[in-house]
Formats: C-alpha cells, structure tokens, sequence
C-alpha cells in the first residue's frame, strides 16, 4: 500500500506508568493526532473549511 499516511512518535520518560509500560491515555492522544493529522493531508479544502 503506497497511500499509507504515516506519522512517528517516540515515548518519552514522562509517558512510562508505574508498570513501565507507555500509558494507554498517552496511546491514545498518539491516536487523535494522527487521525487529526491523516484527516488534514487528504480533505479537501472545501471539508476543511467546511469543519474548522
């Protein structure tokens, strides 16, 4: 799939819970920003407009 919209994160300390894992309200602010940020690449400017 050539059209896969893609967007990094690193965790940081401030991101590990007490288990040591990347806590799951952290997972999922990553997962707004990147619908956000996929949403933005490809509506057009009409829908953009339109929504914001």
């Amino acid at each position: 799939m050539s059209n896969r919209h893609t967007l990094t994160f690193t965790a940081g300390p401030e991101h590990i819970d007490e288990l040591g894992h990347v806590n799951n309200a952290v997972w999922v602010n990553w997962i707004q920003d990147i619908a956000t940020a996929h949403w933005a690449a490809v509506a057009s400017a009409e829908h953009q407009a339109a929504y914001i």
